[in-house]
């Protein structure tokens, strides 16, 4: 079984990227540095985190 610890998305607006995974899809933001978000981990233990960059960081 492949195991990983985060999936990296590259997006064009990390604001509306916010919006959507943390008040659509409740996910909690473990840190946010300018074009850089990372979400906590979903509720099960194994699920990667979320980190999200712009497409032009």
């Amino acid at each position: 079984m492949i195991q990983y610890g985060y999936t990296i998305l590259y997006v064009e607006d990390t604001a509306q990227t916010l919006t959507f995974y943390r008040d659509v899809l409740g996910l909690s933001v473990k840190a946010e540095h300018g074009s850089y978000i990372e979400f906590s981990r979903p509720v099960r233990r194994h699920s990667p985190s979320i980190r999200v960059k712009t497409c032009n960081s």
